[in-house]
């Protein structure tokens, strides 16, 4: 009985953790936009890319990530 009960202290908090993270999907969806959107600002950047270089370098850098 013991051991059921120390299991229960230890999984229900994983329970309510797990399902505290899943809330707020939409939330995440703008900050993973947001976090690419800085990202490829800061590589255009870095990298000094001009608009024409831009414009070859992005397309094909998405396509390559999503594969």
């Amino acid at each position: 009985m013991k051991i059921i009960q120390k299991l229960a202290w230890i999984l229900l908090p994983l329970v309510f953790a797990t399902h505290s993270f899943a809330q707020g999907d939409d939330d995440n969806k703008e900050k993973d936009d947001k976090i690419e959107a800085l990202k490829v600002g800061f590589i255009t950047k870095e990298l000094n890319l001009t608009a024409t270089e831009a414009e070859k370098f992005w397309p094909f850098t998405m396509k390559w990530k999503e594969n």
